[in-house]
């Protein structure tokens, strides 16, 4: 009796293998595109540190009333050195899709923080 795999069972593995391969594939390439778009933690907090600067500092066109939004720029965070493009280089180039900041006043009458692409506040 002769001790081996056939043709077809060969071919099996082989399909097995491609399917597992292509599934692996698809999924580690959406894992890196996903870690290319995202900002880090860090990046965000030193961006929403630099909005509460700015706001403090122009606290008469941010006054603290109860559910007002307010955008903020960072261009305006970068150009008035609240900001500095060093600190932030290494995700600049994802920080290309956001171009504001949205400032919220909650209930408790603090300011909240979300990076946005388009800021769009209603003057009431």
């Amino acid at each position: 009796m002769k001790k081996g795999f056939t043709l077809i069972e060969l071919m099996g593995v082989i399909v097995l293998l491609g399917l597992v391969s292509i599934v692996s594939y698809v999924v580690i390439e959406k894992l890196i595109l996903n870690s290319k778009e995202n900002i880090s933690e860090a990046t965000k907090k030193i961006i929403y540190v630099a909005a509460d600067n700015y706001i403090e500092d122009n606290m008469d066109d941010y006054p603290k009333e109860k559910g007002k939004n307010y955008c903020v720029s960072i261009d305006s965070l970068i150009n008035g050195n609240y900001l500095d493009e060093d600190t932030i280089s290494k995700d600049l180039k994802n920080l290309s899709s956001y171009n504001d900041v949205l400032v919220t006043v909650d209930s408790s009458y603090k300011f909240s923080y979300e990076l946005v692409t388009e800021c769009n506040v209603d003057d009431e």
